[in-house]
């Protein structure tokens, strides 16, 4: 009934990569987006931000809520994610957007040392421009360039971060 009632009349927009690999699933209704997320991992905190601090709580399958604590230095969301499915309310559309958008062009690398040329691309899926910094970390034994990138991007526009990754022989 929790789940029933959270997810109705919202539409799936996909999934998101979570920092501890939490499954997850993303829903959309006009102005909010619904997180369904769970981990087999018992407790697992995901540090992820998804919006407005004040707005966002979770929800247990028996409908208690909480807010999602927050991170005072990142200010991202600290989910305590397990084995148990919990609903994530109140996050931001363009926020979800945006991470759904933002993806490097070749998922994934060749099995193989040497350059690689690939780069970030997405969107900016705010009604407002938006200006920033990316950064890529990679093992220290690879090298990326160039491994950061300072962007504006006005309402729409389009994001093509370009970069070379070499994977030395020895790895």
């Amino acid at each position: 009934r929790t789940t029933a009632l959270s997810l109705q009349g919202a539409k799936f927009i996909g999934s998101f990569i979570l920092p501890g690999g939490s499954t997850n699933y993303v829903f959309a209704h006009d102005d909010e987006v619904v997180l369904v997320v769970w981990n087999d991992n018992d407790n697992l905190t995901e540090d992820v931000y998804l919006g407005e601090q004040s707005r966002v709580v979770t929800i247990d399958l028996w409908g208690r809520q909480r807010r999602a604590p927050i991170d005072p230095t990142t200010k991202r969301q600290q989910l305590q994610v397990t084995s148990i499915t919990q609903i994530i309310r109140g996050c931001s559309k363009a926020v979800a957007e945006w991470r759904l958008a933002a993806q490097f062009q070749s998922p994934r690398l060749p099995s193989a040392t040497g350059q690689h040329p690939n780069a970030v691309i997405g969107r900016n899926t705010f009604s407002q421009g938006v200006s920033g910094k990316a950064t890529i970390n990679v093992p220290p034994e690879w090298e990326i360039e160039p491994s950061s990138w300072e962007f504006p991007l006005g309402p729409g526009e389009k994001l093509n971060l370009p970069m070379v990754l070499t994977i030395p022989a020895n790895t």
